[in-house]
């Protein structure tokens, strides 16, 4: 039981079928590009967060050094290396 199918199926289905197939094709393509950009951007935020830290960690110990600098000087501190290298530095137990 054949039953006749017209001109307008006979157009219909074929394009109703391509554009399924395109659709899933385009649904992979398209999946695939935005899954690959995530994972950029993703790389991209760590590597610049990476150098933040590093940048900062630079700023601080030259802020610190500077300060630590400042006070080297200080008599007290001046005072207090001179005591030290009047004992044995190669004996911690040394006053």
């Amino acid at each position: 039981m054949l039953v006749k199918r017209g001109i307008g199926f006979r157009i219909i289905a074929p394009a109703v079928v391509i554009m399924i197939l395109f659709s899933l094709v385009l649904y992979y393509v398209a999946a695939h590009t935005v899954s690959d950009l995530i994972h950029e951007e993703l790389e991209r935020r760590v590597y610049d967060k990476i150098n933040s830290i590093s940048r900062n960690q630079k700023t601080l110990e030259k802020n610190l050094l500077d300060k630590a600098a400042l006070f080297s000087q200080a008599q007290e501190v001046l005072d207090a290396y001179e005591i030290a290298y009047n004992g044995n530095l190669n004996n911690e137990d040394d006053p």
